[in-house]
């Protein structure tokens, strides 16, 4: 019996702290989404205020398969879960190095960054989507090794 209350007071406090970092998250690009309009920059004040609304779904989806795992009695993290976030999270790595390494070849010849922290930008994205991409494969496979 207290297994399950441990593993409940583990989901919630799991679940609270998606909210608050989620919220946070959302609250800086609607911010920066608003500063952005105000200065007439209307494309990246749209932009920015998508990818606010695409985490938001992401937490939504997170949140609902958290609280439903734990009404069924079942664990948040399964034996699988772990495999695939190990899996997606190495194979991301390394293709992020080479990501990195593609971004500072590209950018002596094909692309103009205005300063290095458009260009530190645009490798965190790129890293971001990746181990997107590597998590959606993995979780998407059948059998993992």
């Amino acid at each position: 019996m207290k297994e399950k209350k441990k593993e409940w007071f583990s989901s919630e406090l799991r679940a609270a702290l998606i909210v608050v970092v989620a919220g946070l998250v959302i609250l800086t690009f609607l911010l920066w989404s608003v500063t952005a309009l105000k200065k007439g920059d209307i494309l990246q004040g749209v932009f920015v205020s998508a990818i606010a609304i695409i985490i938001l779904a992401i937490a939504i989806i997170h949140l609902k398969r958290i609280y439903g795992s734990v009404k069924k009695g079942l664990p948040v993290e399964d034996e699988r879960s772990k495999k695939v976030m190990t899996n997606a999270l190495a194979k991301a790595y390394l293709i992020s190095l080479f990501w990195l390494l593609a971004i500072s070849w590209a950018s002596y010849n094909i692309i103009e960054f205005r300063d290095v922290s458009q260009a530190i930008g645009a490798g965190i994205a790129g890293m971001a989507v990746i181990f997107g991409i590597c998590y959606w494969y993995f979780n998407r496979k059948e059998d993992i090794e």
